[in-house]
């Protein structure tokens, strides 16, 4: 059965225009490891952010009251200059 089209976006809208990721109510922390994912347009909010140094892509990713765990290798260091350098962050690591 088809979509009817009150369901289909418009044309050059095909989802929200950001992701906002917080932990949900009642949790104490939550932790979000960024290797190996393709982010754009992600707002994360008061979560711990864990990042080993693998292959990433933020684009337009902002992050508001994290904290950071960083393994220290050329790629983290260039992450952490990328988020503290501007609001949203865009960034891109390969494999080591």
């Amino acid at each position: 059965m088809g979509k009817a089209p009150e369901d289909i976006p418009p044309q050059g809208q095909e989802g929200p225009e950001f992701v906002i990721v917080q932990p949900s109510a009642g949790s104490q922390s939550s932790l979000v490891k960024l290797d190996g994912h393709r982010l754009k347009n992600v707002i994360y909010i008061n979560l711990q952010i864990e990042y080993d140094g693998g292959p990433v892509i933020l684009e337009n990713v902002s992050f508001i009251n994290c904290s950071f765990v960083l393994q220290q290798n050329d790629n983290s260091s260039s992450l952490a200059k990328a988020v503290f350098a501007s609001t949203p962050t865009s960034f891109t690591a390969q494999p080591s």
